[in-house]
């Protein structure tokens, strides 16, 4: 694996979060200036293993999720199934691994994600400390994400 800086990584990832929930939920999206505590409930997660290894997690705020779910499906949160909310935020995060690959490597290229899941806690990631954490601001709402990149196996 090529050696990828916190900072390429940053950049990458800051292009691909602007333009996925900006395409896909019309949500403008900026470097936070300072980290803000916030309360995330379920954790999105993704694994992707071509054209890097790595893992992507992605901590919202209810109030994010509501507005993407909301204006992806055109219809009010409430009136949607937890299915239909879960199937909607996971599939923006499946984007959003194959954005920052692509920003990542500067090109359009062939990617390897695993499916994305639900966690309920950070304890469900056992080394968590060997992640970077980026922070970032949904129109006011602050949110995170966080990645750890992995050599290639022998």
């Amino acid at each position: 694996m090529r050696e990828v800086t916190k900072e390429q990584a940053k950049a990458a990832l800051l292009r691909a979060t602007q333009n996925t929930l900006g395409e896909m939920a019309f949500i403008d999206v900026i470097e936070a200036e300072e980290q803000r505590d916030f309360e995330t409930g379920q954790l999105l997660f993704i694994e992707f293993y071509k054209p890097v290894r790595g893992r992507l997690l992605l901590a919202l705020p209810l109030e994010i999720k509501r507005e993407i779910v909301e204006n992806i499906h055109a219809a009010d949160w409430d009136e949607l199934s937890v299915n239909e909310i879960d199937d909607c935020l996971l599939e923006l995060l499946n984007v959003l691994g194959g954005n920052f690959l692509r920003e990542l490597e500067q090109k359009d290229v062939k990617v390897h994600l695993s499916f994305p899941t639900v966690l309920f806690s950070l304890e469900e990631i056992p080394d968590l400390d060997s992640f970077w954490k980026f922070s970032f601001d949904a129109e006011g709402n602050p949110f995170t994400t966080s990645l750890a990149l992995h050599e290639e196996e022998a």
